[in-house]
């Protein structure tokens, strides 16, 4: 395995309650390369990932797969379109062998209902997701494959970063094949865009995994809601 952990993480408080509830669902059991859902089906099941690694990706119509997150243990995926008639807008492939508990509920009002502290659990979990992926649709309109690669740095620092005496690591290693796949570009111009990132500045190696810097946090285009400094 290219990863040593994924690139998202659940605070320990939620994936807590999930597991509190997981009578809710029924365990399952994923072999290396095999598909949990398939990208625009209507299946309703949502996943929260025990053990393995399973890769969130999403084919565009001009059929470039991008990478939306590479999910490690204590992580949910698939709850973005668990509601009826609501297809799933990525595929979840295991890339290793895989467990997880899979809720599958029809009826989510009367899970609402019953279990308010469980969907609300979800319903956050959900929120920040989106709250991500527009952050990302933003950064993927710039033309500046520096730009994309920054705000996947600035997360990543954020979400699984530890101090460092040049910045705020990383604390992941991704190939630059993997870093393309996410930032929706190529591998040669990861590898270019990075070379000028941390000739600049921006961006500090540390072993495998890479620091961002403080100019490479300014760098960055600003949280959603917050306004544009001018310089």
């Amino acid at each position: 395995m290219a990863t040593e952990r994924g690139t998202w993480q659940l605070p320990e408080a939620q994936v807590k309650l999930l597991l509190n509830h997981a009578h809710l669902g029924q365990e399952r059991h994923y072999r290396t390369g095999q598909v949990l859902y398939e990208q625009g089906s209507n299946a309703l099941g949502f996943h929260l990932l025990l053990e393995g690694m399973v890769q969130v990706s999403m084919l565009t119509l001009d059929g470039l797969e991008v990478i939306l997150e590479l999910m490690g243990p204590n992580t949910v995926l698939g709850e973005g379109s668990a509601f009826p008639n609501t297809p799933k807008f990525s595929r979840a492939q295991a890339l290793t062998d895989s467990r997880t508990i899979e809720f599958v509920l029809p009826d989510m009002a009367a899970v609402f209902r019953d279990y308010p502290e469980f969907g609300a659990a979800i319903f956050e979990i959900s929120s920040q997701k989106l709250s991500i992926m527009m952050r990302r649709f933003i950064h993927l309109t710039s033309r500046k494959p520096e730009d994309r690669i920054l705000e996947l740095l600035e997360r990543l620092s954020h979400q699984l970063g530890v101090p460092h005496p040049d910045g705020r690591l990383a604390d992941i290693y991704l190939t630059h094949d993997q870093i393309a796949a996410m930032t929706a570009t190529t591998r040669v111009t990861v590898t270019r865009a990075l070379q000028r990132l941390r000739h600049e500045g921006q961006v500090v190696e540390a072993g495998r995994k890479l620091v961002l810097t403080s100019k490479g946090q300014r760098a960055t285009l600003p949280a959603l809601g917050q306004p544009v400094e001018h310089r």
